[in-house]
This record gives structure tokens, sequence and C-alpha cells, in this order.
């Protein structure tokens, strides 16, 4: 039952030759005519008019395609030798709590497919993508927009 069908309880005055029988089903509907709802575990039968019926929630989130385009296969090439090169420059960089036990946690997982790695090189992986990006990004990059939401 939803809310406003409970706060519409009080509103519906049904007979009591109308209110069907506990553990009745319930009966179809033409086209036009109400649809007649019955809460058995209050016996109080509401009529829901046709336009007022819910359709069933649809969730459609946004999938990662199976087979990345030829566009991500380019990036991971760039990516690839852009990370390959030995960084030379050293610097420090601070990061939480939270974000050194996340990494932590994709070593972990890599590792366990099989794949060797370190902060080192997601970090590295994750800079020379956001500068690829926002270089083909036009002023409209992920990274141009969170720096102007860090400062909204």
């Amino acid at each position: 039952m939803t809310f406003s069908e409970l706060l519409n309880l009080d509103k519906i005055s049904a007979p009591a030759s109308a209110l069907s029988q506990p553990g009745a089903p319930d009966q179809a509907h033409k086209d036009g005519e109400p649809h007649r709802a019955t809460h058995q575990h209050i016996g109080v039968e509401t009529t829901i008019p046709p336009q007022q019926k819910r359709k069933p929630a649809r969730h459609h989130a946004t999938k990662t395609p199976r087979h990345p385009g030829p566009m991500a296969a380019a990036m991971v090439r760039r990516l690839r030798q852009a990370v390959r090169r030995i960084g030379k420059e050293a610097a420090t960089h601070r990061f939480t709590a939270q974000e050194k036990a996340d990494l932590a946690q994709i070593i972990y997982e890599q590792r366990r497919q099989g794949v060797k790695t370190c902060e080192n090189e997601i970090v590295r992986i994750a800079v020379n993508w956001l500068i690829a990006e926002h270089r083909a990004g036009e002023g409209q990059s992920v990274l141009t927009q969170a720096l102007k939401a860090l400062r909204a």
C-alpha cells in the first residue's frame, strides 16, 4: 500500500457489500474501468482510476560497454606509453586515509587477478588520463568541472 493510499483510506466510503472477501483475488479490469484493489490485511477495497495507476519502476543505469571502442583503445595506448617511461621527478602528495585504503584495495584486487601494480603506477595513470582528457575536452573536461565544483 502506498503512502497516498494510506492517507486516502479515511476518504474512501465503500459499502459493506462492496468489500471483497479476505483472501479473494482481485478481479481483472477492462480498459476504461477503474481497477479495484483489495487490501487483505485490513479488508478495505479502494478504487484507483486508470490514469493514476502506477507503472513499474524501471532502472536504467549507465553501463560500461563490453567492447571498448577505438577511442578507449587509443587512450589506453597513450596511458601505457606515458606510464612505461620511468618518472624521475620526485613529488609528494597528501592522501586521506580513505584514499590510501581505496588504492590498497585496488592493488589487492589487481594482484588477485595476476596484475602486479603499485600506488605510483595507479596515480600516474590517473594523472595522465586527466591531462589527456583535459586537453581533448575543450573546457568541458572532468577536471575542469571538478575544479569549478570545488570552488562553488
